[in-house]
């Protein structure tokens, strides 16, 4: 599959109607520069898409042009517009649960703060297809290396991610399940299929997941999903620590059943309101 073809049917969900390729391949050139940490020439954007270069540079000049994207005058590369934020910030302010959670997580955030020692922060997670994104993490000790530069993270690998596929029904989380896998089993040998399926089972019986340095070396987490009064997942929340400043065993014991009280204020609280 294609960069260009991800973008374009990306979801888990089959297609049900002919979609635009233009607009395909402009989405996939903002995701290979969303994913690089240096500008790109046309040459570069071209190969890494899929495209041929006249292709490419037309693309590339609508979106400088509607400033979602910014050529560099001299080395006449290209990255991401700020234009971006405005719509990153639009989305993050119309989402009622980030709200609500932020509200129940405040007091708990507080007492951590007056740790920094500890560096354990908070965070609030959502399901996106086959991955998960934090659409918050509060903290002044929060793990920046490995957590804040990474905000979308392979839902497989992460206890928010975890929990959500966790909760979600049958049909769904095969079909999510099947894309993750589709290239075969899993590249670093221990987030196989077999042992996902193990832990979302484990999930569901006692409530919450656990990652220990998993998404990066230097952080650990706990999560609990916050869940609607049908069952499905609306969004995850939970507690990342350093593991040399906390052992799994520990964060278990002093954070799940106070997190879990958290989850389930939060789940009444937008039941209420819907």
């Amino acid at each position: 599959m294609t960069t260009v073809d991800r973008a374009i049917n990306g979801s888990a969900r089959p297609r049900t109607m002919r979609l635009s390729e233009t607009v395909g391949k402009g989405v996939a050139i903002l995701d290979v520069l969303a994913h690089e940490p240096y500008d790109l020439t046309i040459s570069e954007v071209a190969a890494a898409v899929g495209l041929d270069r006249t292709t490419a540079y037309r693309l590339l000049e609508t979106l400088v042009e509607a400033r979602l994207l910014v050529r560099d005058p001299q080395s006449r590369r290209y990255r991401l517009g700020l234009r971006l934020l405005d719509y990153a910030n639009a989305v993050r302010d119309r989402l009622e649960v980030r709200h609500v959670a932020l509200s129940h997580l405040l007091d708990l955030q507080q007492e951590l703060d007056g740790q920094p020692a500890l560096s354990r922060a908070t965070m609030v997670a959502l399901l996106d297809n086959v991955e998960v994104v934090l659409v918050e993490v509060l903290g002044i000790s929060a793990p920046r290396t490995d957590l804040t530069r990474r905000t979308r993270i392979p839902a497989h690998i992460s206890a928010s991610g975890r929990c959500l596929l966790a909760h979600l029904d049958a049909e769904d989380l095969t079909a999510r399940l099947k894309s993750i896998y589709a290239d075969g089993p899993s590249g670093d040998g221990f987030h196989t299929r077999e042992w996902v399926e193990r832990e979302l089972e484990a999930i569901r019986e006692r409530g919450y997941g656990v990652s220990d340095r998993e998404v990066g070396s230097n952080t650990r987490a706990l999560a609990v999903p916050v869940l609607a009064r049908s069952g499905a997942p609306l969004a995850a929340v939970g507690i990342v620590v350093r593991p040399t400043t906390t052992t799994l065993e520990e964060l278990v014991d002093r954070y799940a059943a106070p997190m879990l009280s958290i989850a389930e204020r939060i789940s009444v609280a937008l039941r209420y309101r819907s």
